[in-house]
C-alpha cells in the first residue's frame, strides 16, 4: 500500500519565498508515518529542477522526480499527442520543459499548436501571432487556466488565464486541451509513476476551484488549507487521526 500526500506550491507550501508556517513539521511526520510526499503545480513558468532548488532552500527535502509542473505534464502531453512543433507563450523555464521532450518551438505560420503559460512579457504582438497561428489551424492547449496566484502580503498577481481569455477572445475558438489542474491529467501521471491508489492520496492545497476540483473529478480525498479554512497542522490531524 502506498500511501501518499500531494502539496500543491504557491498559496499551500509557500507564499512567493516565504514558507508557510508548520509547513516542514508537517511534512516530517506524515515522512515518518510512511507517507510518500509529492508536489505539484499549476505553475508553469519554472523547471522541475528550478522547483526542486527553491524547495531544497527552503528546508524541504526532495527530489525532482517528487515534483511535477504544468509546463513538464504539458510537455508529456504534447508529446504523447505526437505535437512536435508549437508556437509558445511562456518563460524559458517552459521552452525547456518542451524541449526536453524534443518539442520545437516554432514560428505561428510553422505550428500544430499554440501552447499557453503564464508569460509576464505578453502582449499585443503575441496576440496577433497566436491569432494567425489559430486561424491556420493550430490547435490552442492551455497549461492551465488559473486567474490569480497569491504572493507575499496577501497580493495576487494574474495568471495564465488571463492570457488564455486573451486567444479565444481574439479567435472565437475554444481551448482544445487544459492540461493543469483541476483536470486530472497532472494526478494521472503521479499516480502511474508511483503506483499509487487514489484511495490512500491525499491532495492538499489552497484552492477549491483548482486543488479540491481536481481530487474530486479523480476521486480521491483532499485537504483545503489557507482561506479561513485549515491551517498546516490540520492537515496531521485528519491525515494521522491525530486530535
Amino acid at each position: 500500500m502506498n500511501k501518499s500526500v500531494i502539496f500543491d506550491l504557491d498559496g499551500t507550501i509557500y507564499l512567493g519565498d516565504i514558507l508557510i508556517d508548520n509547513v516542514l513539521e508537517t511534512i516530517n511526520k506524515l515522512k515518518k508515518n510512511n507517507y510518500k510526499i509529492i508536489f505539484f503545480t499549476n505553475n508553469s513558468t519554472k523547471t522541475r529542477e528550478e522547483v526542486c532548488f527553491k524547495l531544497v532552500n527552503l528546508g524541504i527535502k526532495t527530489t525532482i522526480n517528487e515534483i511535477y509542473t504544468s509546463s513538464y505534464a504539458t510537455a508529456k502531453y504534447l508529446s504523447e499527442k505526437q505535437i512536435n512543433n508549437v508556437f509558445l507563450i511562456g518563460t524559458e523555464g517552459f521552452k525547456k520543459e518542451l524541449k526536453s521532450f524534443n518539442i520545437n518551438i516554432v514560428n505561428e505560420n510553422r505550428c500544430q499548436a499554440v501552447v499557453i503559460g503564464l508569460d509576464i512579457n505578453f502582449n499585443y504582438t503575441t496576440i496577433a501571432k497566436a491569432l494567425i497561428a489559430v486561424s491556420n489551424g493550430a490547435k490552442i492547449i492551455a497549461s492551465n487556466v488559473d486567474a490569480n496566484f497569491p504572493i507575499e502580503n496577501g497580493i495576487l498577481k494574474p495568471a495564465t488565464n488571463s492570457i488564455v481569455s486573451s486567444i479565444v477572445g481574439s479567435s472565437g475558438k475554444n481551448v482544445d486541451y487544459i492540461v493543469g489542474k483541476p483536470n486530472t491529467y497532472l494526478l494521472n501521471i503521479i499516480v502511474n509513476d508511483f503506483k499509487l491508489d487514489k484511495k490512500y492520496i491525499y491532495v492538499v492545497g489552497d484552492s477549491i476551484e483548482s486543488d479540491i476540483a481536481m481530487a474530486n473529478n479523480y476521486g480521491c480525498k483532499s485537504i483545503l488549507v489557507g482561506n479561513n479554512k485549515n491551517n498546516f497542522k490540520d492537515v496531521i490531524k485528519i491525515v494521522l487521526g491525530e486530535n
